[in-house]
């Protein structure tokens, strides 16, 4: 790493706000310079910055961005470097499997530019997320070849990081007395080096391992010492082990309230670093805390949201099970892999009326059940339509009505995980579903089907007839579901990506669109991050300074030390926010440049049925509704200018229609007049007073003056509307009555 990288390594430890700017000015000269490979470096020293504060969410968009540039240009260091925080970041976030393949990605190009240091980082996470995964023996084989490259880079930094994981090691083996040996020499080296996020850890593990030795006095002490150090650094992930290495210690010793408040504390820390298997660990341990405290009330709410992490600590191990099997043979392996197997295959081109009633066909002798449908909702319709069945139904009724099916129809559009019903009479759903299916069904398992706006329910079904016997929905027969839901899932975000790319395929600007949003986002990354980032050091500052003046320690030494931080502080937001308005200003130039949109063939029905929710759900909040009305039309419009009209729209409502709102509902209505195209916009938001209206479509005139908006959202409607369109544009609204937007322009022939 460069000699002035390394500097600021060293200061970050003990002045993590001056290393911050002493980064952002070497980034600032290597762009001038136009080294791409220092950039990348210094993006590495400010995730290291950001990572011992237990800020990582604030830099993982720039170390991906990162990766993505050092693959381009070749870097193979910078890459080996960056991969290895994406490891350690998804370590923290408890994602180990993605945490394992980042590692074994840089310790390959680590090897290839005999980058010591990187080498021992890799090897050492590959042992710990090993380990965490509950495979000891291959985190014992990592952590022991970590010795040579430590050896070879000469760092107290990564000697101290190695003797604290061999310790760990040693806790795997029920090795307490000589963990305690290892979590000892850490401590030293750490101490000798002034690592004080490792001086810290240190304590926490010596007192774990004194607690398992029954030392509890010591290892109440040293545990204290690790809290308190975390918070002095602002190491969110450590301070929360050691709450929780506090809790088991009070539980040993039946001080059951202090448990149950250091446990809480450590949640909440979880929480904010996102960590979800420690979030998962204590949840669960908060549920028997509470359990025998008797506070019953209190347990079922953490039974409830252990239930909801278990859901998606599930759905995130998916992925990397998946692929993980794809290599296997399809004969050799069971239901499991078969099914996982044929998540993998390629999607079909075919249609999606064809492709899911193959799929059940292929997916019901692996499952094992006599029966299985999917129903999809159609919310214009109030009902659900039988999609895809294996086998066939013969006559019985395939559509599920609100008003004929009520209990069913909330499971289509409520129920958001499994349920198993092994005595399906049991529940009030059962005498609709007999009916719906024309024959009584003992046991039923519903699955939730999800993907985006489009919700749906797959069926499995156990036992026709009274006579039959109950069927126990087994683990394997809801990890089975799953994994059909998520293939369903995928067919279905297939189907709607591939109707989408089909409309915007029409018009080639589409992409050069994409390509300027994207364009912004990679300008704007950089400055924003530093603002973000810095905004939070001045926080965590003025904190500290009003700890000191509450405590009557506040020396004028610290105080002038803030002062002259604050205002470099303030120098660097003002520079930065600089930047951002010139970068603003420049794309907004752009976007006003003339362009010729051609005319297109298009059926207006189905561009606006694929165009519209996809930008929706990019733009509005998920709890607002959209309804689409609208029949089939033939007709040639210029699909850019249409989708940058839709989209001016929903970005309007999503800053004021629904400002402060937690649901609402926006509705796009088309049809031919006479010979005019009339496309209707109306929401049920806020509204704008009558008088205000007439003023709506001029430059820079908003209801949210000083709040954060420019105001030339709705101006840029009315431009695209009668310039581009040669059309009109009427608008109708009133406090707290929504807004009405009637649009219209010149029908053209198709």
């Amino acid at each position: 790493m460069h000699t002035a990288l390394a500097r600021i390594d060293r200061v970050s430890r003990e002045h993590p706000f001056l290393a911050f700017r002493l980064a952002v000015h070497f980034a600032a000269e290597a762009e001038a310079a136009g080294r791409d490979d220092l950039l990348l470096d210094a993006c590495y020293a400010r995730y290291l910055i950001h990572e011992r504060r237990g800020e990582i969410h604030l830099i993982q968009g720039e170390i991906e961005a990162g990766i993505a540039t050092a693959n381009r240009l070749g870097l193979t260091a910078q890459g080996a470097r960056l991969l290895q925080a994406r490891g350690r970041i998804a370590q923290i976030q408890g994602r180990y499997q993605q945490a394992i393949e980042a590692w074994m990605q840089a310790l390959e190009l680590a090897t290839v530019v005999e980058d010591h240091e990187t080498q021992a980082e890799a090897r050492i996470g590959l042992a710990h997320a090993n380990i965490e995964l509950q495979n000891p023996d291959e985190g014992r084989r990592y952590l022991l070849s970590a010795s040579a490259p430590v050896a070879a880079a000469g760092s107290v930094y990564l000697a101290a990081k190695l003797a604290l994981n061999l310790g760990v090691m040693c806790v795997q083996y029920q090795q307490w007395a000589e963990s305690l040996q290892h979590f000892t020499t850490g401590l030293a080296h750490a101490q000798a080096g002034r690592i004080r996020e490792y001086v810290a850890e240190a304590y926490w593990h010596i007192g774990h391992a004194q607690m398992e030795l029954t030392q509890l006095a010591s290892a109440e002490t040293n545990l204290q010492q690790a809290i308190e150090l975390s918070r002095q650094i602002h190491c969110l992930w450590l301070e929360s082990v050691s709450l929780d290495s506090l809790a088991t210690l009070f539980r040993h010793s039946g001080r059951l309230s202090d448990e149950i408040t250091c446990l809480l504390s450590a949640y909440t820390l979880a929480e904010k670093t996102g960590s979800l298997a420690r979030q998962l660990d204590y949840v669960t341990a908060l549920v028997n805390a509470y359990e025998r405290q008797g506070n019953l009330v209190q347990a079922m709410h953490w039974v409830h949201l252990e239930r909801q992490l278990n859901a998606e600590h599930f759905k995130r191990s998916l992925a990397p099970v998946h692929r993980n099997m794809k290599a296997l043979d399809l004969s050799e392996q069971d239901a499991h892999e078969q099914l996982l197997t044929l998540s993998l295959q390629e999607l079909s081109d075919i249609h999606l009326e064809d492709a899911l009633p193959n799929l059940l066909v292929q997916a019901k002798p692996l499952l094992q059940v006599e029966w299985l449908g999917l129903w999809l909702h159609h919310p214009q319709r109030a009902a659900a339509i039988l999609a895809a069945e294996a086998p066939t139904l013969g006559q019985a009724a395939k559509t599920v009505r609100a008003d004929e099916f009520p209990a069913t129809q909330r499971l289509l559009t409520q129920l958001s995980s499994p349920l198993p019903l092994s005595r399906a009479t049991l529940h009030e759903a059962a005498a609709e579903f007999a009916r719906l299916l024309g024959q009584p069904i003992t046991s039923l398992l519903f699955v939730p089907v999800r993907q985006r706006q489009q919700c749906g329910l797959l069926v499995l079904s156990q036992g026709k007839g009274p006579a039959a016997l109950p069927h126990n929905w087994s683990r394997d027969d809801l990890f089975r579901a799953s994994l059909l839901q998520q293939l369903i899932e995928r067919q279905l975000a297939e189907d709607a990506r591939q109707q989408l790319q089909q409309a915007l395929e029409r018009g080639e600007r589409v992409h050069a669109l994409g390509a300027l949003v994207a364009a912004v986002a990679h300008e704007l990354n950089t400055p924003v991050g530093v603002c973000v980032t810095t905004a939070s050091i001045l926080s965590s500052n003025l904190q500290r300074l009003q700890d000191d003046f509450s405590r009557g320690k506040l020396a004028k030494s610290v105080l002038s030390e803030f002062l002259a931080q604050h205002s470099s502080a303030s120098d660097t937001l003002e520079r930065n926010l600089s930047r951002v308005v010139a970068l603003i200003e420049r794309f907004r130039n752009l976007s006003k440049q003339p362009a010729s949109d051609p005319w297109q063939s298009v059926n207006l029905g189905e561009l606006l049925n694929s165009l519209a929710p996809e930008l929706a759900y990019t733009m509005l909040p998920p709890t607002i509704e959209l309804q689409l009305h609208g029949a089939t039309l033939h007709t040639a419009v210029p699909v850019v200018v249409l989708a940058q009209i839709l989209g001016q729209l929903f970005e309007n409502a999503a800053q004021h229609a629904f400002s402060g709102r937690q649901a609402g509902c926006l509705q796009l209505s088309w049809a031919q007049v006479g010979d005019e195209i009339e496309l209707v916009y109306q929401d049920d938001g806020h509204g704008v007073a009558a008088k205000q209206v007439k003023r709506i479509f001029d430059p820079f005139f908003t209801s949210k003056f000083g709040q954060g908006t420019n105001g030339l959202g709705l101006t840029r409607v009315y431009q695209l509307v009668t310039q581009q369109l040669h059309g009109s544009l009427h608008a109708e609204s009133d406090l707290g009555q929504g807004l009405r937007l009637t649009i219209r322009w010149p029908w053209r022939q198709a």
